[in-house]
């Protein structure tokens, strides 16, 4: 329950209109989707493979940085049951197709022209100076950037927003609830499962490293950890569920007082949980958003 309220996952999107809704999008829709598939059908390895080609490529195509996060496809296919080797063989294909796209857009990254003609098929005009317009920021934008931009602008706003003092703590705090249950799973005797997923985690982390140091949207890094966790979480809760009674330790049923207790305790947790937006100011999760959009409403007419 956690999981799902905490603004580090699904709810990222609506508490931060301005970094949610990007392009990860379709990675984790893909990798959910994968993991639905897999609890429902017995899929043949060459379909498995066939499904996450097609989902790297699209992912890959709509941002390259996504590819780092391919491994969670990887952790699924053992999760669900399969071995090492099994789930190796499955995962070749993709895995060069992913990295020949990501290798083709990184010497395609763009120039002023490509920018103003993205700029004029949305019907803006690239005009970087004073433009507040969807063109003046973002990916689009970028296409004028070097990296050596990119990076120095990720520098300063570290130093000035203190990054490295905020983000660890944002992050030990998103990631406390998958912690949690990663220990109920290892009383569930999930103890392989419970070791794919966090070499998983360590593994596709020291690829995102790259991310944070060309892009300053950290929180948006971590959140695709930490979602993608709970999307692996959440399969292999299934897989709990539809095992036998006589396979798994009976669950002890809590009091009213102790139901109340994490009820209570669940609800601070997605309300003052704070997240950190990038160049902005920390904020408190679902706290802040409602007192944010109690501010943007526009007044009552007289």
């Amino acid at each position: 329950m956690a999981l799902l309220l905490s603004p580090a996952t699904f709810w990222f999107q609506i508490l931060h209109p301005h970094n949610g809704f990007n392009k990860e999008i379709l990675y984790l829709a893909t990798l959910s989707v994968f993991a639905v598939l897999l609890s429902k059908f017995q899929i043949s390895g060459i379909m498995a493979s066939l499904y996450m080609s097609i989902a790297v490529v699209l992912v890959v195509l709509s941002h390259e940085g996504m590819v780092f996060y391919a491994p969670y496809f990887f952790a699924l296919l053992v999760i669900s049951g399969k071995t090492v080797r099994q789930a190796a063989i499955e995962c070749s294909v993709p895995a060069l197709l992913g990295l020949a796209v990501a290798y083709l857009c990184s010497q395609h990254s763009g120039n002023v022209e490509a920018a103003s003609q993205i700029c004029s098929s949305l019907g803006y005009k690239l005009d970087l100076e004073g433009n507040s317009q969807i063109c003046a920021g973002g990916a689009i934008a970028y296409f004028t950037r070097s990296m050596a931009y990119a990076r120095a602008n990720t520098l300063d706003s570290m130093r000035k927003y203190h990054f490295l003092v905020v983000f660890p703590i944002f992050a030990a705090i998103a990631i406390l609830p998958a912690v949690a249950e990663s220990a109920r799973m290892l009383r569930s005797r999930m103890k392989r499962e419970v070791a794919v997923l966090w070499t998983t985690v360590v593994i596709s982390f020291l690829g995102t490293v790259i991310l944070f140091v060309y892009a300053y949207d950290w929180n948006r890094w971590i959140y695709i950890h930490i979602a993608s966790i709970t999307v692996l979480l959440l399969f292999m809760d299934g897989k709990i569920q539809r095992k036998s009674g006589d396979e798994t330790p009976p669950n002890r049923q809590m009091t009213v007082k102790r139901q109340a207790a994490w009820a209570v305790i669940y609800v601070l947790y997605a309300i003052l949980c704070f997240t950190p937006n990038a160049i902005q100011a920390a904020s408190l999760g679902f706290l802040n958003r409602l007192t944010h959009s109690q501010h943007a409403m526009p007044p009552a007419a007289s």
